[in-house]
């Protein structure tokens, strides 16, 4: 009987916790998700040179896009590469929420290997976008690629590339 008592008692405190926790995740959604959409917005329409404009995250943070005539589109109905632009926009949008909220924000990014599902069109305007904004957002950017037309485009100021040697080190 002592360790039922134990248990229930257990429970109730962990579905208070739990409560409360969907509580604050509530609050922070109704909070954060209206910048987060217009923030991931200017960035998608730029993105796609305005086709879609307006970015919206749902209660679960879920994305949907709509573009200029107002249609709206899950994010599962994009092409992997649109997909990943788009997520990619949501990313800087939020480190640049995270970072205007902060005493001390983070002063860089690092972006691993996002170019990779992108077609040469849209790396080239995603590269430009972050060329022009980089400063806006961060005042260093590192970027991590294996595509040529990544590691030379004229958005970089420094370029170090990491080569493999016949003993397998770099």
């Amino acid at each position: 009987a002592v360790q039922a008592e134990e248990k229930r008692r257990l429970r109730e405190e962990l579905d208070l916790m739990y409560s409360e926790f969907s509580e604050f995740d509530k609050f922070v959604a109704q909070r954060v998700s209206p910048r987060l959409s217009d923030t991931t917005s200017d960035i998608v329409a730029e993105m796609t040179d305005g086709k879609y404009d307006r970015v919206v995250f749902n209660e679960d943070y879920g994305i949907e896009v709509y573009d200029q005539s107002g249609d709206r589109f899950a994010l599962e109905t994009f092409s992997g590469g649109e997909r990943d632009a788009i997520s990619l926009a949501a990313r800087l949008a939020l480190s640049r929420l995270i970072g205007s909220q902060a005493s001390n924000p983070p002063s860089f990014v690092v972006l691993d290997e996002v170019f990779g599902s992108l077609d040469a069109e849209r790396r080239e305007r995603v590269l430009t976008l972050l060329g022009q904004h980089s400063h806006e957002f961060f005042r260093q950017m590192f970027i991590i690629s294996h595509i040529d037309d990544v590691q030379q485009s004229p958005v970089f100021d420094t370029v170090w590339q990491v080569v493999q040697r016949e003993d397998g080190t770099s």
